[in-house]
């Protein structure tokens, strides 16, 4: 029979490993929103398991490279989600007394900016406009054009105007402000979407696919306004549900 000392060491080595593995898998599903990112935690926890059967093998060579794996191993883990932890920090540092407040500020701001997407939708003004979630767009902003301004219903109409020589590209909005006009985002194939999307709508989807971004989009062919977002296109939206269907979806990226 084990003696109780045993016993009680492979219980505590258990209860270890599942409560590191526990807090690693809580803290990148906070901040990460990417399927190839579990391949890292795959590779976190098997590092972890060898890491308890080493030490409870005395297996002291195996456990001293471990050691230096997982020193490394975190500062190499904020290099690469040094973006996605800043965004998750300052999401943190954001919760306040004034809560209440905030949410119905961000009701206003929504029922301003679906007056203006409605407004380009009936002169059939084609636009894209994405919110930024907690992924970095630093990439698709490369040759965009800066702009850092109080959202307003007259800018966006001006910048989208085609005589503009910023309407082709896309919008992209941080903290309710217009932070870039004319971005460019990748156009991934796609044979499942329709003919009748056009550039605007594949750009937005692809965007999707690669961060939690949210991307509305107005046809310049039918004046119909969609909202791309974790891989799918939500189309034909009418305008009291796109507020709501907008308030959702930006709660539950923050």
């Amino acid at each position: 029979m084990l003696s109780e000392s045993l016993v009680f060491s492979l219980i505590s080595s258990a209860l270890d490993i599942i409560v590191v593995s526990a807090l690693i898998y809580l803290f990148l599903s906070l901040i990460v929103n990417s399927q190839k990112h579990l391949t890292i935690l795959l590779g976190i926890t098997i590092c972890i398991v060898f890491y308890g059967l080493a030490s409870f093998l005395e297996l002291r060579t195996t456990q001293a490279i471990l050691d230096n794996v997982f020193s490394w191993g975190i500062i190499i883990i904020v290099i690469l989600f040094q973006e996605e932890i800043k965004g998750y920090l300052e999401k943190i540092g954001s919760i306040n007394y004034f809560r209440k407040n905030t949410e119905v500020e961000k009701i206003g701001f929504l029922e301003e900016f679906a007056d203006t997407v409605y407004s380009l939708a009936s002169t059939k003004t084609g636009a894209l406009v994405t919110f930024k979630g907690q992924v970095s767009l630093d990439k698709y902003t490369n040759t965009a054009i800066e702009l850092n301004s109080d959202f307003s219903k007259y800018l966006m109409i001006s910048i989208f105007n085609k005589e503009s020589p910023l309407h082709d590209g896309a919008v992209i909005i941080e903290s309710e402000k217009i932070r870039f006009a004319s971005a460019y985002y990748p156009i991934a194939l796609d044979i499942s979407l329709g003919k009748e999307y056009g550039t605007r709508h594949r750009a937005a989807l692809t965007l999707s696919k690669e961060t939690d971004s949210i991307s509305v989009i107005v046809s310049e062919e039918t004046g119909i306004v969609s909202v791309a977002h974790n891989n799918k296109l939500f189309t034909d939206m009418k305008k009291d549900f796109f507020i709501h269907f907008m308030n959702e979806r930006l709660k539950q990226e923050k």
